[in-house]
């Protein structure tokens, strides 16, 4: 009964819900998909169906935004010296309000069932949903939690992940960065480094400085000029298109993880 209560259009889709004896509570976002972009507006609505009276101080709906890493360090010296893993999270965004609260001072919510809209905008500068693999050791999330505030007992909340995609960019905007030129000489060896019977002389050079996500015909020059001393043929040239993500402490200049979350080879 309680799951039949829920009603929901084409433009609502049923995140998450969490049952309990005297009620239900779930969440749900308006929209074909939970992927937002920094700047959007986030709307959904907390469903609460409650069986039978109980307490109930308030009902609030949270959104928030995090950094975590996780890195290892060497604590103490001599024989005492050993690792140790640090975890730090720092909120990129934290958002909560009150969707509901009792009439009164009764801290009562009677029998029913309960539509409470909310809304967030998600920060302009909200950097993308990253986290892959368990071995990462640096990611970004983001979440919305509704919580049911019982006095003198348990808390009943239900959460959902949210996944915010990279802003896009309009590469002609930006007129003041160069496109890329790199030179580079590679040695070639026989067998081992005693051996060098030459060297392959490479510039190569994009035709554009930048690029935007999401581009549907994304289709660029890559002028390669080579030039080979070596007494060897080159067999093949290969392309790789790679994305990363560096994280650091504020108080460090060297990075604490390297994260690369797209490669592709052409």
């Amino acid at each position: 009964a309680g799951y039949n209560s829920i009603i929901q259009d084409e433009k609502t889709q049923l995140l998450t819900a969490k049952s309990h004896a005297n009620m239900r509570i779930a969440i749900s976002l308006r929209g074909e998909t939970k992927e937002i972009m920094p700047g959007q507006i986030v709307q959904g609505v907390v469903t609460v169906n409650v069986y039978k009276k109980c307490s109930a101080r308030k009902i609030t709906v949270e959104f928030v935004g995090q950094e975590h890493a996780r890195w290892r360090e060497s604590r103490g010296s001599g024989e005492d010296n050993h690792d140790v893993t640090v975890k730090k999270h720092c909120d990129i965004q934290r958002e909560n309000i009150v969707v509901w609260r009792p009439p009164g001072s009764s801290n009562k919510i009677e029998v029913g069932n309960y539509e409470l809209k909310f809304q967030f905008r998600v920060l302009p500068s909200a950097p993308p949903t990253m986290c892959i693999g368990r071995e990462t050791r640096c990611w970004t999330t983001y979440n919305i939690k509704a919580n049911v505030d019982k006095p003198w007992w348990f808390d009943m909340s239900v959460g959902c992940p949210v996944v915010v995609r990279s802003a896009p960019v309009d590469p002609l905007s930006l007129p003041q960065i160069q496109p890329q030129v790199m030179e580079q000489s590679l040695p070639v060896y026989y067998c081992c480094c005693c051996f060098r019977i030459g060297d392959v002389d490479t510039r190569c050079q994009l035709s554009r400085a930048a690029f935007a996500c999401s581009e549907v015909n994304l289709n660029p020059t890559v002028v390669l000029d080579m030039k080979n001393t070596s007494t060897r043929p080159v067999r093949g040239v290969r392309f790789s298109l790679i994305a990363e993500a560096k994280f650091w402490r504020k108080s460090h200049r060297s990075t604490i993880g390297t994260m690369k979350y797209h490669n592709e080879d052409v």
